[in-house]
């Protein structure tokens, strides 16, 4: 894995990690610790930095291998 976008696609894998847990506990009829809209604002912020940490290794992908 590349440096740049690295922090950005770590944090987007802890944020769904959490998000998936507690759906799980939802679903496993436990209390999850998260409601309904603090669990769509953690899966809104691992899209956003999943989204940030790609745009960043494809930017620097481009920057490695364009001739100019």
């Amino acid at each position: 894995m590349t440096r740049h976008g690295r922090p950005a696609l770590l944090g987007a894998l802890l944020c769904f990690a959490a998000y998936f847990a507690n759906v799980a506990m939802g679903a496993m009829r436990m209390q999850p610790p998260l409601g309904d809209v603090p669990e769509m604002l953690m899966l809104f912020v691992s899209v956003i930095l999943f989204v940030a940490g790609v745009l960043a290794r494809e930017a620097e992908t481009k920057a490695t291998n364009d001739p100019k």
